[in-house]
C-alpha cells in the first residue's frame, strides 16, 4: 500500500497546469509589450519623418518660387530728363539717378515681389552713390551692411492631399550688400551686389520642427547717363550800329541745349541653394526639433 501511495503522489498533476499557464501568460505578455512598444517607435518615426518631409518640401518649394521671382526681377528702364539751357552738374547728375527709382519698382514688368527685388536692389546702388556722384563701397563689412536693403516674404503653400504631408508658412529672410564696384566714370556706373536669402518654416497649427535653407545670389546694376548736346540756331553774331555806320562782331558765342536720359540694367544671375543659414539657427539643414 505504501509503495502504491508513492506512485500515485509522483504521477499527480494536480495544480500543474495553473503554473504553466501563468508562465505561458507571463511569455506572450512580455512578447507582446516588446512588439507593441516596437510599433510604437516605428509609428512616431514614420510620423517624424513626414514632418521632416513637409518641412524639405515646404522650404524647398518656397525657394524654387523666390528663384524664379528673383531671375524675373531683370529689367531694363530708362527716364527722358528732358532738355535744358545749362549742363547738369555733378550733384543734378547724382539727382537724376533717383528719378529712376520708380521705374526699377515698377510692377509692369512683373509681380509685386520681383517688383520689390528690382527696387531692393536699385536702392542699394543709390546708397552708394556720393554727392560728387561716384560710387563708393566700404571695406568694413558691418559698413556695407548699413549700406544694403532687408525684404521679408512669407510664403503661404497649399495644403496637399489626403495622406500628404502638411506644408506650413515659409518666411524668406533677404539680405542685399554691396560687393564692389565693377565700373565707375561717373555717368557710366556698374555695381555688384550680394543677395542672401535664408528660408526658414514658421510654426503653425498643425506643424511642427524646422527646417532651414540658404540661397545664395549675386546681382548686378548698370546705370548710364546720356548726354546729348545740340547747337542752338539763333542770330549770326553780327551786329551793325547805324548810327555811326560802324560795325563788330558780338562777343557771345554759340548756344547749346543739354538733353538728358537715364537708363539702368538690373539683373542676377541663377542663384545657389544650401543647407545651412549664415546665421548660428537651432536648426540645420533638414534638422528637426
Amino acid at each position: 500500500m505504501a509503495g502504491n501511495s508513492g506512485i500515485r503522489k509522483i504521477q499527480s498533476t494536480k495544480g500543474a497546469s495553473l503554473a504553466i499557464g501563468l508562465v505561458y501568460f507571463l511569455i506572450c505578455a512580455t512578447v507582446g509589450s516588446v512588439v507593441l512598444a516596437a510599433a510604437m517607435a516605428n509609428i512616431s518615426h514614420v510620423k517624424s519623418e513626414k514632418i521632416n518631409e513637409g518641412s524639405y518640401l515646404a522650404v524647398m518649394s518656397a525657394g524654387t518660387a523666390l528663384k524664379e521671382q528673383l531671375e524675373g526681377a531683370a529689367r531694363e528702364c530708362s527716364v527722358d530728363h528732358g532738355q535744358q539751357d545749362d549742363p547738369a552738374g555733378e550733384s543734378q547728375r547724382a539727382a537724376f539717378k533717383a528719378e529712376l527709382l520708380a521705374e526699377a519698382g515698377s510692377e509692369a514688368a512683373g509681380t509685386g515681389t520681383e517688383a520689390a527685388l528690382a527696387a531692393a536692389l536699385y536702392r542699394v546702388y543709390l546708397n552708394c552713390v556720393e554727392e560728387d556722384n561716384r560710387l563708393y563701397v566700404p571695406q568694413d563689412e558691418e559698413e556695407r551692411r548699413e549700406k544694403g536693403e532687408s525684404l521679408t516674404f512669407t510664403f503661404r503653400l497649399e495644403a496637399g492631399d489626403e495622406g500628404e504631408p502638411t506644408m506650413g508658412p515659409v518666411r524668406a529672410d533677404i539680405t542685399l550688400t554691396p560687393d564692389y564696384v565693377v565700373m565707375d566714370s561717373g555717368d557710366s556706373q556698374q555695381l555688384q551686389v550680394r543677395i542672401e536669402s535664408v528660408f526658414s518654416l514658421e510654426p503653425d497649427e498643425g506643424t511642427q520642427g524646422q527646417y532651414y535653407l540658404r540661397m545664395t545670389a549675386n546681382g548686378v546694376v548698370y546705370y548710364v547717363l546720356e548726354e546729348t548736346v545740340t547747337e542752338v540756331e539763333g542770330g549770326d553774331g553780327d551786329s551793325e550800329d547805324e548810327e555811326d555806320g560802324e560795325g563788330g562782331d558780338s562777343d557771345s558765342g554759340p548756344e547749346y541745349s543739354y538733353e538728358y536720359a537715364s537708363r539702368a540694367v538690373i539683373s542676377s544671375d541663377r542663384p545657389v541653394f544650401s543647407g545651412r543659414p549664415p546665421y548660428d539657427g537651432s536648426g540645420v539643414g533638414g534638422g528637426g526639433s
